[in-house]
């Protein structure tokens, strides 16, 4: 006797958990039942519907941190850590946005790392005290022949005018640490950290449009993000006329002017 596939999926293993896909007004899509894959870490998202969905489920259970509010948000969390190596509970965990960029909280960086395969071996100190702090990170890259050593100290961060934070103010040993840390490790694991931030580094990062962002030449640096959204422009322009397959070809003026199919066409 046929069994239903009603019976079949009662009968099988406990490997898939079912959620059903949100409609446009935020409710639940009854027609359109999207099985999640569940293994022994958890579930296992492998489609862009699942993403939605954990993502949508996280939201509505308010365990997400700040930052991400959207499940749009939390979705581009969870892409960013996946493609570091990381679950969907820890990119919820690890990933944090500041300043509109996914960045990884200091510790899951040394986690990553040393999971990597590609770390012999991380050290980390502090010495010093007030004025005299200085945190330092030496690490070493298997099969490359010395390590890499940075180092962040307390006069560096009052030069930056970081002192003023709450971080700082309250945790300055710590702080320190995660800056030297990050320069580290994002210098000799780059290719395992897949270009994330640091969070902590973030945090200290402050972003001004009257920066100087771009120089062309021996021109001089432009000032603005008008100014260089005006450069480009002109710019795009020489780009498609050097580019442009026939320079000569007719305009749509032209084209609508009956003397001009009175020319001889050689003449093009």
């Amino acid at each position: 006797m046929a069994t239903s596939p009603t019976a079949k999926a009662s009968n099988g293993p406990a490997k898939t958990a079912l959620a059903a896909s949100p409609s446009a007004s935020g409710a639940p899509n009854q027609r359109a039942v999207l099985a999640i894959q569940a293994g022994d870490r958890g579930l296992v998202l492998r489609t862009f519907g699942d993403m939605w969905e954990f993502a949508s489920c996280a939201v509505k259970a308010g365990i997400v941190p700040k930052g991400l509010s959207k499940p749009e948000q939390v979705l581009v969390a969870l892409q960013a850590g996946a493609e570091a190596g990381l679950t969907p509970m820890q990119s919820l965990s690890n990933i944090a946005v500041i300043n509109g960029r996914p960045s990884l909280w200091g510790d899951a960086v040394v986690a990553l790392v040393r999971r990597s395969g590609w770390c012999e071996y991380i050290h980390e100190s502090i010495s010093g005290s007030g004025e005299t702090l200085v945190a330092t990170c030496k690490a070493k890259r298997r099969g490359e022949p010395e390590e890499t050593v940075r180092s962040f100290s307390y006069r560096e961060a009052k030069q930056a005018r970081l002192l003023d934070k709450d971080t700082y103010k309250n945790y300055p040993q710590r702080m320190i640490q995660m800056r030297a840390r990050a320069w580290c490790l994002r210098d000799l694991f780059a290719d395992v950290l897949c270009g994330l931030s640091v969070a902590e580094e973030m945090q200290d990062a402050q972003f001004s449009q009257q920066e100087p962002c771009i120089q062309s030449g021996d021109d001089a640096p432009l000032n603005s993000l008008d100014d260089a959204a005006n450069l480009l422009a002109a710019d795009e322009k020489i780009i498609d006329i050097e580019s442009s397959p026939n320079p000569s070809a007719p305009t749509p003026e032209e084209l609508a002017d009956p003397e001009y199919h009175a020319v001889p066409q050689s003449l093009f």
